[in-house]
């Protein structure tokens, strides 16, 4: 268990519910409370971190080698691949660790995973389907060359390319959070178990 110590009315720390984002605030007042030990919280903040780094890693790799692959030319395209893959792994690192944190706080749910890998992957490709428009907008023979904002054949070839971007981008982002939902909630099963008796600073003298 992440938290250790005495309960009141009967009510197992456990069963509070903890966002992802006050996690380490919550846990924090909960050990000055419970009179638990500080470094249980560092253990699964650290914990949640290595793991967030790791599920990043594992995206990046898996998905460069999926676009090397696919590519007509493989290093032509890497540098296309990398400006994609870079801010798409930070973010699936910092939410990797948001749902280790949930995880940990026994509040993470298979529900709760899909829908938000599919928001979070409907909002990436809305920034990046963005970004290309407002390249495409200014550039001489694209799809929007000679539009206006005013026309409606301006907005149908918006609709055209966004709606389906948004949908890929959304299945895959749900997919990818089913995927992370079971391998973290496997990596902190096999994770060393905290030692509680030990203290803080692993026996060493305090200065």
């Amino acid at each position: 268990m992440l938290f250790s110590g005495s309960k009141e009315s009967g009510t197992d720390l456990l069963s509070y519910r903890i966002s992802s984002e006050n996690f380490p605030f919550y846990a924090a007042g909960l050990c000055g409370r419970y009179h638990v030990r500080p470094h249980m919280t560092e253990y699964a903040e650290s914990l949640a971190r290595k793991i967030g780094r790791l599920n990043a890693l594992l995206f990046f790799v898996i998905w460069s080698c999926v676009g090397l692959a696919s590519a007509t030319h493989p290093w032509g395209s890497l540098p296309v691949i990398v400006f994609l893959l870079v801010p798409a792994s930070a973010l699936v690192g910092w939410r990797g660790a948001a749902s280790v944190r949930l995880i940990l706080a026994g509040t993470a749910s298979l529900r709760r995973a899909v829908i938000e890998g599919f928001c979070w992957g409907a909002a990436f490709v809305f920034a990046v389907w963005l970004w290309g428009a407002s390249k495409s907008a200014f550039a001489a023979g694209s799809v929007l060359d000679g539009l206006s904002p005013l026309q409606a054949e301006f907005w149908f070839a918006l609709s055209v390319t966004l709606l389906p971007a948004l949908g890929i981008g959304s299945t895959l982002g749900a997919l990818h959070g089913i995927a992370l939902f079971y391998l973290n909630r496997w990596l902190v099963r096999a994770a060393p178990p905290l030692n509680t008796d030990a203290p803080p600073n692993g026996g060493a003298p305090v200065s």
